[in-house]
C-alpha cells in the first residue's frame, strides 16, 4: 500500500512535484560547485598508501631523496636532429626550475647536477634525454593530476623551437587518463541523449510521449550531479568514472522506471481506470519492482565500497547515489508527469483495448507448449559464448586504452624510439633492514639478492652497491682476491727460489772462505815460526855486527891482522846476506797471499786497524827495511871486507868505508829486529784471527745449507697455496661463486662514493637495487616478474644477517602487479557481495528460495556470454590482444544488478498473474511484459552503447560488454530461458512459500476490481494485427 499512496500524492500533488524538483535542480547546480571540479580537487588516489607500491614509493622519498614520493614523472626531451647546446643549457635550466619548487618536488635526478647520470639520461644517438622527478603528491590524486599540468607548463617555458618536450610517467599517464575520461564525458552524454530519444520515438511512435522520460532524467541529472558532488565535498570519494558511469546509470534506469510506470499506466487506462486510480495502481503495482530494481544496483555500487582500488570504491557509491536519486524521481516526478499530461502523452495514438505483440503472444504459448526445447535452444548460445571467457588475457597496460595523441603517451613513444624500455623503467628493489648495513657481511649478503635477482627469468641487469654500473666490481669479488693473492704468493715462491740459489751460491762461498780462511791460519802460523827465526837470526846477526865492528876498529891495529879478519869479516858477511835474501823471499811470499786472496778486513781504508792490516802492514815495513836497508849496507860491508882482504884502496878509507857501512847495517838490523818483534805479534793475531774465521765460516756453510733446506720447503709451501688459489679463484670463476667482500675501514673509499650515494641511504638502513627487464614493463611478464623477484630477495637474504628484512618494489610493474592483486581480491569481495546483496533482494521480493537462485545462475551466465562475446571481438576480430582490467568488474557489477532488473520485473509479474490463473499466468506475462522489458532493455544498452564512442579503448570495452550483456539477458535469458525454466517448475518457483493465500489474492483482486480494474484471471488479451 506505500507505494499506491505515493502514486495517489504524486497525482495530487503534481505541481508541487515538479516545481520542487526544477528548484532543487536549479539550486543545486547554483550552489554546489560543478562535479568535474569536484574530481579534480577532492578525488583520491589510485591506490591506497597501503599498497606495497606506495610504501615503496614513501621510503624511497623518505630514506633517499629526503622526502615522501607518492608521485613519479619522467620529463623527455626529443630533438629528431640531435640535442644541441642550446638543447643541453634548457635541460639544466628546466632541471634547476623544476628542482626550486620543493612544495611539490622531492627529487630530480639529471645529468646536468649528477653527471654520473648522463650515459643512463641520454640516448646513445645523442636525439633525446629525460630526468626523472619525485613527486609529493600521490598518484591520482587531484595535486598529482595538478603537478603534471605544471610540469608541462615549465616546459613551455623558453624551450628551443626544434626540441620536442613532453611529461610521462605513473603521475602524468593517470593524470591523462582522467582528463580523457572527463574530456569525452559530454560527447557520450550528447550521444546517449540522442540514442534514447531515438529509441522511444521507435517504442512509442510518438513525439509526446518521450517528454516524460527525458523530463525525469534530465531533472534526475541535474539533481544527481550536484548531490555527488556535494558529498565529494564531505567525505565521499569520487573519480573521473564517476560521471561517465553515473550518467549512463541515470539515463538507462531512469528510463526504464518510466516506461515501466508509463506502460502499466496506459494498460490501467485500457482496463477503464481514471487517471488518478490508474496512476495509484501502476505505482502500486510497478513501484515494488522499481524499487527491488534500484535495490539491486543500489546493492551492487555499494558493494564497490570495499574494494582498495580507488577506481571502484570512488565510483559505486556515486553510482549508489545516482540510482537512489533516480528511483525517487521514478516514483515521484514521472508519475507527477503523467498525472499532468494524461492521455495526451500518447498522441497521436488512441488508447482502446489492450493489445500485445503478436510475436510475444506466439513466444509465451511456445514457450507454454515446450518448454524443454526452448531451454535448451536458448542455454547453448549462451554456453558456448561463456566458453570463450576462460581465455580473455588481461592488460594493465595504462598506455593502451588512451589515445595516441596524450602528451603522456607521445613521451613514452619517444623513450621507446630512443632508449630500451627496461633502461627507463626499471624497477627499484629495497632491502629494509633493523640495523646499518655498511658492513662487509651485509654487503656480501646485499650481493647475494643482487645475483639472485639477475638470474630471475626476464632481468637482464642489476644495479647496486656491489655493481653500480651493472656489471661486477671484480676487484670486490672474493675469487678475484684470491687470484690476485695467489698471483702474489707466486711470485714470493720465485723470489724464495731465486734465494734459495743464491743461498747455495752462499754456501758454497762460505765453505771457500773457511778454506781460505784455514789456509791463512796456517800460513799465519808459518810466517810467525819463520818471524821468530828471523828474529833469532837478526839478533845473532846484530851480535856479529857489533863484533864487526869492533875488529874494525881493531883493525887498524895491525895490517895483518886487519886482512884477515876483513876476510873473516868478509865470509860472514855473505853468509849473513844470504839469511837476509832467503828471509826477503819468503816475505814476497806472505806479501803476495795477502795480494791475491785478501780478507775483508784488508780491504778496509788504510787508516784502519784490523788484525790482517796491521799484518800487512808490518809485513810491508819488514820487507822494505830488507830491501833499502839491510841487504844494501851488507852489501857496501862485503865489497870493503874484500878490498881490505885484498890489500886494495886505502887501508884508511877501506876501514872507515867498513865502519860507516857497519854502522847503517847495525842500525837496520836494529830496525828490522823491532819490526820482526810487531810483525812476530800481529803474526800471532792474524793466526788466531784467521782461526776463528775459518770456524764461523764453517757454521755460516752450514747455516746457509739449512736455509737452503728451508727455503725449498717454504717455496714448495708457497708452490701449493699459489695452485690452490689459483684453481679456486678459476674454478669459482666458472662456478659463478663470486662472493663480495669489500673490508670495512675502505667503505670511506672515493672510488664506492656512488654506490653508497645512491645505492645505500644515509644511515645505512636500506639499501636500493635497480633491477632491468628485457620485455615491456607495463605487461603481464614484467607483472609476474615482480613476485618472483621478491621471491628471489627473500630467499638470497635467508641465512644471513639479512634474513627478516622487509622487501618492497616500486616502478611501473610493481604499480600494475599491486593494482592486479588488489584488483583480484576487489572483484572477488565485490562479486560475493553483489550476489548476495542481489539473491537478497530477490528473496524479500519473491518470498522464495528455488526462483531467486536460478535468476541468479541466469544473470551470471549472461555475464559470462557477454565477456565472451567481448573477448571474441577485442581480443579475437580486432586483434587487441588483452582486454582491460576495468572491463570485468565494470561488466559484472551492471549486468548481475541490471540483468536481476528485469528478471525482477517478469517475476513480479509472473507471480501477479499466476496469483489470478495460475494456469496460464506464466503465460500471460511473458506477453505482457514482453515487448515492455525488451524496450527497456534495448534502451538501457544504448546508454551503455554510447561509451563505444570513448576515445579510451578501455570505456570502448565496458560499454561493448555492457551493450552485449545487456542485449541478451534481453532478448535471450529473460525472454526465454527464464520463462522455459519457471513453466516446468509450476508452483515450486515459490517454494518454500507455494503462493499468497488465497483470502489475501482474493481480496487484492478485489481492490484492483472495486478500483476500476476488471477480473482478467482466465483471459490472455488480443494479440495485436
Amino acid at each position: 500500500m506505500f507505494f499506491r499512496r505515493i502514486g495517489e500524492a504524486a497525482a495530487r500533488f503534481r505541481w508541487l512535484i515538479l516545481g520542487t524538483w526544477v528548484t532543487a535542480a536549479l539550486l543545486l547546480n547554483i550552489v554546489v560547485p560543478p562535479l568535474s571540479d569536484v574530481i579534480k580537487r577532492y578525488s583520491g588516489p589510485f591506490l591506497p598508501d597501503s599498497a606495497p607500491v606506495m610504501q615503496a614509493y614513501g621510503v624511497i622519498g623518505a630514506k633517499f631523496a629526503g622526502g615522501n614520493v607518492r608521485g613519479y614523472a619522467i620529463v623527455v626531451l626529443d630533438n629528431p636532429r640531435g640535442l644541441t647546446a642550446q638543447d643541453e643549457a634548457f635541460y639544466k635550466t628546466t632541471a634547476q626550475r623544476i628542482s626550486a619548487d620543493h612544495r611539490r618536488v622531492v627529487f630530480v635526478q639529471d645529468y646536468a647536477s649528477h653527471p654520473e647520470f648522463r650515459d643512463a639520461a641520454r640516448s646513445r644517438d645523442g636525439k633525446a634525454a629525460y630526468m626523472p622527478v619525485g613527486l609529493r603528491a600521490p598518484v591520482g590524486s587531484p595535486p598529482g593530476d595538478a603537478d603534471a599540468v605544471w610540469l608541462r607548463g615549465v616546459l613551455a617555458q623558453g624551450r628551443p623551437a626544434d626540441l620536442d618536450a613532453h611529461v610521462t610517467g605513473d603521475t602524468a599517464i593517470i593524470a591523462d587518463f582522467q582528463d580523457s575520461i572527463q574530456k569525452s564525458t559530454v560527447r557520450t552524454a550528447a550521444i546517449t541523449v540522442l540514442l534514447v530519444i531515438v529509441i522511444l520515438l521507435a517504442v512509442y511512435r510518438s513525439p509526446v510521449t518521450p517528454i516524460i522520460p527525458l523530463t525525469t532524467i534530465g531533472l534526475s541529472v541535474m539533481v544527481v550531479r550536484p548531490v555527488v558532488a556535494l558529498l565529494g565535498l564531505h567525505g565521499l570519494s569520487v573519480a573521473a568514472f564517476t560521471e561517465t558511469f553515473i550518467l549512463a546509470i541515470v539515463f538507462g534506469a531512469g528510463t526504464d522506471y518510466c516506461i515501466f510506470m508509463i506502460s502499466r499506466f496506459k494498460e490501467q487506462l485500457t482496463h477503464g481506470d481514471g487517471r488518478p486510480q490508474a496512476i495509484a495502481t501502476s505505482a502500486r503495482r510497478v513501484g515494488g519492482a522499481i524499487a527491488c530494481s534500484a535495490a539491486t544496483v543500489i546493492v551492487g555500487g555499494l558493494s564497490m565500497l570495499f574494494a582498495k582500488v580507488s577506481l571502484f570504491n570512488t565510483t559505486g557509491p556515486a553510482i549508489a547515489v545516482a540510482v537512489v536519486v533516480t528511483l525517487i524521481a521514478g516514483l515521484t516526478l514521472t508519475p507527477a508527469l503523467i498525472a499532468i499530461g494524461g492521455d495526451r502523452f500518447f498522441w497521436p495514438q488512441r488508447l482502446g483495448t489492450e493489445r500485445v505483440s503478436r510475436f510475444w503472444s506466439g513466444a509465451a504459448a511456445l514457450i507454454a507448449r515446450r518448454p524443454r526445447r526452448v531451454l535448451w535452444v536458448s542455454l547453448v548460445p549462451l554456453l558456448v559464448l561463456a566458453a570463450l571467457y576462460p581465455t580473455m588475457r588481461i592488460t594493465y597496460d595504462e598506455r593502451g586504452p588512451q589515445p595516441a595523441s596524450n602528451d603522456s603517451m607521445q613521451g613514452l613513444a619517444a623513450l621507446d624510439r630512443h632508449f630500451r624500455t627496461s633502461e627507463v623503467l626499471p624497477e627499484t628493489v629495497l632491502i629494509r633492514a633493523s640495523h646499518d648495513m655498511r658492513n662487509p657481511r651485509d654487503l656480501a649478503a646485499l650481493d647475494g639478492v643482487t645475483k639472485s635477482l639477475a638470474k630471475v627469468d626476464g632481468v637482464s641487469s642489476v644495479r647496486s652497491f656491489t655493481q653500480p654500473t651493472g656489471s661486477r666490481v671484480e676487484q670486490a669479488s672474493v675469487p678475484y682476491q684470491a687470484g690476485l693473492v695467489g698471483q702474489g704468493l707466486g711470485a714470493a715462491s720465485d723470489r724464495v727460489k731465486q734465494g734459495t740459489a743464491g743461498a747455495a751460491q752462499l754456501s758454497q762461498g762460505a765453505q771457500q772462505l773457511s778454506g781460505g780462511a784455514s789456509q791463512l791460519a796456517s800460513g799465519a802460523h808459518q810466517a810467525a815460526d819463520a818471524s821468530g827465526a828471523l828474529a833469532s837470526g837478526l839478533a845473532q846477526e846484530d851480535s856479529g855486527l857489533q863484533r864487526a865492528m869492533s875488529g874494525a876498529a881493531s883493525a887498524q891495529g895491525g895490517a895483518g891482522q886487519l886482512r884477515d879478519g876483513a876476510s873473516r869479516v868478509a865470509a860472514g858477511l855473505w853468509a849473513l846476506r844470504g839469511g837476509v835474501q832467503q828471509a826477503v823471499s819468503g816475505m814476497d811470499q806472505v806479501l803476495l797471499y795477502f795480494r791475491v786472496d785478501p780478507d775483508p778486513g784488508c780491504a778496509m781504508p788504510a787508516n784502519a786497524h784490523t788484525p790482517c792490516q796491521d799484518a800487512r802492514n808490518g809485513l810491508q815495513a819488514i820487507d822494505n827495511a830488507e830491501r833499502t836497508q839491510i841487504l844494501p849496507g851488507l852489501d857496501q860491508a862485503i865489497a870493503g871486507a874484500d878490498r881490505l882482504a885484498s890489500g886494495a884502496g886505502d887501508l884508511t878509507g877501506g876501514l872507515a868505508q867498513l865502519h860507516d857501512g857497519l854502522v847503517r847495517a847495525d842500525s837496520g838490523v836494529q830496525q828490522l829486529q823491532a819490526g820482526e818483534t810487531a810483525f812476530g805479534a800481529k803474526l800471532g793475531q792474524l793466526a788466531g784471527g784467521a782461526d776463528r774465521l775459518s770456524g764461523g765460516a764453517d757454521r755460516l756453510s752450514g747455516g746457509v745449507g739449512q736455509m737452503g733446506s728451508g727455503s725449498d720447503q717454504l717455496s714448495s709451501g708457497l708452490a701449493q697455496a699459489t695452485g690452490y688459489l689459483t684453481t679456486l679463484s678459476r674454478d669459482a670463476a666458472a662456478a659463478g661463486i663470486d662472493t663480495f667482500y669489500v673490508p670495512g675501514d675502505r667503505l670511506n673509499d672515493p672510488q664506492l662514493a656512488l654506490a653508497r650515494y645512491y645505492y645505500l641511504s644515509s644511515d645505512g638502513t636500506t639499501a636500493r637495487l635497480l633491477v632491468f627487464g628485457r620485455d615491456n614493463p607495463f605487461g603481464v611478464a614484467a607483472l609476474d616478474r615482480v613476485a618472483h623477484e621478491t621471491s628471489a630477495a627473500q630467499t638470497a637474504m635467508r641465512g644471513t644477517p639479512l634474513a627478516g628484512s622487509q622487501v618492497l618494489i616500486a616502478g611501473d610493474a610493481a604499480l600494475n602487479a599491486s593494482l592486479r592483486d588488489l584488483f583480484s581480491t576487489d572483484f572477488r569481495v565485490v562479486a560475493i557481495a553483489v550476489m548476495i546483496g542481489v539473491l537478497v533482494v530477490l528473496i524479500l521480493l519473491l518470498r522464495s528460495l528455488v526462483a531467486p537462485l536460478y535468476l541468479l545462475a541466469t544473470v551470471l551466465l549472461s555475464y559470462a556470454a557477454a565477456m565472451g562475446v567481448t573477448v571474441g571481438v577485442w581480443q579475437g576480430l580486432l586483434h587487441r590482444g588483452a582486454i582491460d582490467w576495468t572491463v570485468g568488474i565494470f561488466a559484472f557489477i551492471m549486468l548481475v544488478s541490471v540483468g536481476a532488473d528485469y528478471n525482477i520485473f517478469l517475476m513480479s509479474r509472473v507471480r501477479e498473474e499466476v496469483l489470478q490463473d495460475p494456469v496460464d499466468g506464466i503465460q500471460r506475462a511473458v506477453a505482457r511484459t514482453g515487448a515492455i522489458i525488451t524496450s527497456a532493455g534495448v534502451i538501457f544498452a544504448g546508454t551503455f552503447a554510447a561509451l563505444v564512442t570513448s576515445p579510451l579503448s578501455n570505456i570502448q570495452e565496458t560499454g561493448f560488454a555492457i551493450t552485449v550483456g545487456l542485449l541478451l539477458d534481453t532478448f535471450i535469458v529473460r525472454s526465454f530461458l527464464v520463462p522455459s525454466l519457471a513453466v516446468p517448475l509450476g508452483r515450486w518457483n515459490w517454494w518454500p512459500h507455494f503462493g499468497m493465500p488465497a483470502e489475501r489474492a482474493a481480496r487484492l483482486a478485489g481492490s484492483d476490481r472495486g478500483a476500476g480494474e476488471p477480473g482478467r484471471a482466465g483471459r490472455l488479451p488480443q494479440p495485436a494485427a
